[in-house]
């Protein structure tokens, strides 16, 4: 039959898929109600037997039968099963909200109160299934419906086991969701309705705790802890109401509470004295409690020599001269074998650490050859350059001072090797200075300075360029035109002298320097003199050229001694 969801199935119309397991369910419309629904669509595995697709025809119908007898506030209304073009359907109430498994993903656990009212509610619809005959065998968050009202549903009666109709489920078939199942719905046995009541509990203990009580990382796993392990009690659980939730999740169906009613009336109990609860019997809220046994005085001792009777264990559930019920004997299962021997755990420790160590050798050379790579590159793109470097050192011997300039500009700004990139610009800069000089003997003193400061800006530790400033300033101070620029510029060439003798290691640039400050100092000493008659003026003079002369030389001694003539 075809899966595909259409426009319409029967005589609703389908609006959106909304879930997806075993079956499909989508939001639709009833035209001929007017209502919004839940329409539920079988689905058949590809490849499915006839015998399998008659078998889950029927069951499908169950549901819709065990669903469809039940009419109670807090059970999800079925209103009506059908087939349309082989296409098998049930319609259901649409619910607004959200499932329990929602709020307890989103808040993590419920406070006892709330925790207790959505199992009331679930309590209530169970009784009410449970006297006409039906089982729902999926107790889980996920079935459980939370309206934004307040009201509780309880849906998804699927595998749901009808007691006035032939069983559909073989002896060791296992229905259910594993974290939710009881003991005896583990093995395959035959189920009533303590089963409910048991899966009940599990979800109790997970609203008020935020955890399920048997845990595993396997199914096979999660079986075993139900048949065999005893949940912990956690913290936050009052005392009255663990002991209702222990009693749910008692192995034995016996021991557990007698009916849905039962156990709601022992929840009640249990938040009315969350201290001493009292659930033994069924009680109605609001029904005057029995006046308690009285108490009987205890055995005398037995005599010296004799044996004491026999008590029977102390059960807390069991009314006082009744008679024990039966508790069932339990054979556990045997110890399971382990996976994996002791000599296969072994081999497969040494294999791993091997593969862990040839990965660690594979990284190192990896990463040694992508180094070396790395370095080759390197060394090829310096020689490339350095090659390049030599090939314009050649071609700009035979070029002209205006073309070496313009292509070395270029060349350096083509270079990424920094050091490289680095003597390209310093070998310009003394092109440039060499223009600078040809600018200075022609008078071009705006061009010449603008030259050195260019190679300045290129080769920026060079102190040669200081010193050509200084000359720069020397030839411009023979050329002025009145005194008082001639001894601006000389004061400006002594000051360029000064600074590159301070910035200068070598020797013989050194001697030049002080040579030209102090020829400086004594030409601005003899402008001073020629200004016997402005006092102020030669005083300033005199001081000028005492800040540029070098130290210790016959112009320094000879302008302190005018300076001391002078009164200062």
């Amino acid at each position: 039959m075809s899966q595909q969801p259409t426009g319409t199935l029967g005589k609703y119309q389908i609006i959106r898929e909304i879930a997806r397991s075993n079956d499909i369910v989508y939001e639709a419309y009833d035209p001929l109600m007017n209502r919004r629904v839940a329409l539920k669509e079988m689905l058949l595995a590809a490849g499915s037997t006839p015998q399998q697709r008659e078998d889950r025809i029927r069951r499908f119908l169950r549901e819709a039968r065990a669903a469809g007898t039940l009419s109670h506030p807090n059970i999800m209304t079925v209103y009506e099963a059908g087939e349309a073009d082989g296409r098998f359907y049930i319609a259901m109430e649409f619910l607004e909200g959200r499932t329990l498994r929602n709020e307890l993903d989103l808040r993590g656990f419920l406070a006892p109160s709330e925790a207790v009212r959505i199992a009331e509610a679930v309590l209530d619809a169970l009784q009410y299934a449970h006297e006409r005959g039906v089982i729902h065998r999926d107790i889980k968050p996920e079935n459980i419906q939370l309206l934004p009202d307040g009201r509780v549903k309880l849906t998804d009666f699927g595998i749901a086991r009808l007691t006035f109709e032939p069983n559909l489920t073989l002896d060791g078939q296992v229905f259910g969701t594993p974290s939710y199942m009881s003991p005896e719905q583990v093995v395959g046995r035959e189920l009533d309705l303590r089963t409910d009541l048991f899966s009940l509990g599990v979800v109790l203990y997970e609203m008020l705790s935020g955890q399920k009580p048997f845990q595993g990382d396997s199914v096979v796993a999660i079986a075993y802890a139900i048949s065999n392990q005893e949940p912990a009690q956690p913290p936050q659980i009052p005392l009255g109401l663990w002991a209702v939730v222990r009693r749910a999740l008692d192995k034995s169906p016996a021991l557990r509470y007698g009916s849905a009613a039962e156990m709601a009336a022992a929840l009640r109990q249990a938040m009315l004295d969350p201290v001493n609860p009292q659930p033994s019997a069924p009680w109605v809220f609001g029904a005057v409690a029995p006046p308690p046994a009285p108490i009987q005085p205890p055995p005398p001792p037995p005599a010296p020599g004799t044996a004491g009777p026999i008590l029977a264990p102390y059960n807390p559930y069991q009314p006082s001269g009744a008679a024990p019920p039966p508790v069932p004997v339990y054979y556990p299962p045997p110890p399971r074998q382990p996976l994996l021997k002791p000599e296969t755990k072994a081999f497969l420790a040494k294999l791993a650490l091997t593969l862990v160590l040839m990965g660690t050798l594979l990284a190192l050379i990896l990463a040694t050859v992508s180094a070396l790579g790395n370095l080759m590159d390197r060394w090829r793109a310096e020689r490339a350059e350095s090659q390049r470097l030599r090939a314009f050192e050649q071609a700009r011997r035979t070029a002209s001072l205006d073309e070496r300039i313009e292509r070395g500009e270029q060349f350096a700004q083509n270079l990424d090797n920094p050091v490289l990139q680095a003597e390209a610009r310093r070998r310009l800069a003394w092109d440039i200075r060499a223009k600078a000089l040809e600018q200075i003997q022609m008078g071009r003193w705006a061009e010449a300075e603008a030259s050195l400061t260019l190679a300045q800006e290129r080769a920026p530790d060079e102190p040669r360029f200081d010193a050509d400033r200084g000359w720069l300033y020397f030839e411009r101070a023979a050329r002025a035109a009145t005194p008082e620029e001639q001894a601006s510029f000389l004061l400006e060439s002594g000051r360029r002298y000064r600074d590159a003798l301070h910035r200068s290691n070598d020797p013989q640039l050194r001697q030049e320097c002080e040579q030209r400050m102090a020829q400086a100092a004594g030409q601005l000493t003899a402008l001073a003199l020629m200004l016997r008659q402005d006092r102020d003026r030669m005083l300033r003079m005199l001081y000028d050229a005492r800040s540029i002369a070098p130290p210790g030389s016959d112009v320094r001694q000879e302008i302190d001694l005018r300076l001391q003539a002078l009164g200062r």
